[in-house]
């Protein structure tokens, strides 16, 4: 089972983002986490765990060897 906090989520909802994946992750009792990203910066602040990256916004993952 993989659960996720949101689709696509942007800079403009940094700060929702971290306190709604801070509110879920507790309550997933060591289930994982991936998210769709088209902004590099929320796996790189270590909020998203597995990203998903969207084809046309790929080149940083790939830069900086994102596991998957």
């Amino acid at each position: 089972v993989w659960f996720h906090v949101s689709d696509e989520p942007t800079l403009d909802n940094l700060a929702a983002y971290r306190r709604a994946s801070a509110a879920l992750l507790p309550l997933l009792g060591g289930f994982r986490t991936f998210d769709a990203l088209s902004d590099f910066a929320f796996y790189q602040r270590g909020l998203v765990e597995i990203p998903v990256a969207a084809t046309d916004h790929i080149e940083p993952f790939i830069e900086h060897r994102v596991p998957g």
